[in-house]
């Protein structure tokens, strides 16, 4: 009966002391999310993103015109009277390819003054134009450059439609739609008037 004295006399045996480093090192990682989450907050949108919200925002009505207009010449000038920074941008006539003008607004792009124009084709396609101040070198690196009709073309790609922008003076002016890729191209180069 020794052995049973002994094993009452031992103090009971401990659990194995938990390791700090695995909580250090999840709590590393948790700062570390929740800091670049603030400064992302602080941090401005990239320019093909806020143009993308305002071709979604028109879409979903939430952005809807200031001035019904189906004259590009017309909306032109309204526009000019409402954003002086636009005078000198033309609105496009793309009738031609089968877009007809609902009308426009004013509407900055990341603090620049700037304007906007929206189209509808008869299957109720949605084409958006805008042009802002400012400069193409702003933009996002992307690899689909285009040059046509002595124009640079920039194109970005979004999950549901395409951005195409071009410099045009003081003014970046952009074609955004949920079309194929290639049709938003040449919506672009039909405001140059050529093909």
């Amino acid at each position: 009966m020794p052995a049973t004295e002994d094993t009452r006399d031992q103090a009971p045996p401990s659990r194995p002391q938990a390791e700090p480093l695995p909580f250090v090192i999840v709590g590393g990682i948790g700062l570390t999310a929740i800091a670049a989450m603030v400064i992302s907050l602080f941090r401005p949108q990239p320019i093909p993103a806020v143009v993308s919200q305002n071709f979604t925002d028109v879409a979903g009505a939430v952005l809807n015109v200031e001035v019904a207009q189906s004259d590009p010449g017309l909306l032109t000038t309204s526009l000019a009277d409402r954003e002086p920074s636009a005078a000198g941008v033309r609105v496009p006539d793309l009738r031609p390819r089968g877009f007809s003008l609902v009308g426009g607004r004013t509407r900055g792009v990341r603090g620049s003054p700037g304007v906007l124009a929206i189209y509808r084709n008869d299957m109720q396609e949605l084409v958006v134009w805008q042009a802002y101040v400012g400069q193409l070198a702003e933009l996002p690196a992307t690899t689909d450059l285009r040059d046509h009709g002595g124009r640079h073309y920039v194109v970005h790609r979004k999950a549901s439609h395409i951005l195409v922008f071009w410099q045009e003076g003081p003014h970046v002016q952009v074609i955004t739609a949920s079309l194929p890729a290639e049709q938003v191209v040449s919506l672009a180069y039909a405001t140059e008037g050529a093909p």
